[in-house]
């Protein structure tokens, strides 16, 4: 019980393996950030320092996604290692990852959101819906 909720609490699930029925976006965007409340100064510290910090030889960099739309959002991260970010409408969220190529997916206003990155450095991502 203690693995899961490490994974949980560090936004690394991908999915609820705990639960057996389907949930909606806004029940599984609540979920989300019940869970990304638990360590988010912890990760905002790290954030910012990374970003100040943030030189070649790293191997972490952060990422700092804003969230322009009026839409909550959850973005699933793939690469080295898998994160599920909740990001509330007209809010930012982040974290540090491995460097590496990433895929970035989800839904912004019924818009879907596909994106690869090969993150080399922190970086700052906009999400909007024009």
């Amino acid at each position: 019980m203690m693995l899961v909720l490490s994974i949980l609490n560090s936004c690394e699930s991908v999915s609820y393996p705990y639960r057996a029925d389907p949930i909606s976006q806004e029940e599984s965007f609540e979920e989300l950030m019940i869970i990304d409340a638990v360590d988010r100064k912890a990760r905002a510290i790290a954030a910012a320092n990374q970003f100040l910090n943030d030189g070649p030889e790293d191997t972490v960099a952060a990422i700092l996604i804003e969230n322009e739309s009026n839409c909550d959002v959850i973005i699933k991260i793939f690469g080295i290692k898998n994160y599920t970010l909740p990001i509330p409408k007209n809010g930012k969220n982040f974290l540090v990852v491995p460097k590496g190529n990433y895929s970035l997916k989800g839904e912004v206003c019924n818009t879907i959101y596909n994106s690869t990155k090969n993150i080399t450095q922190s970086i700052n991502l906009k999400l909007s819906v024009n």
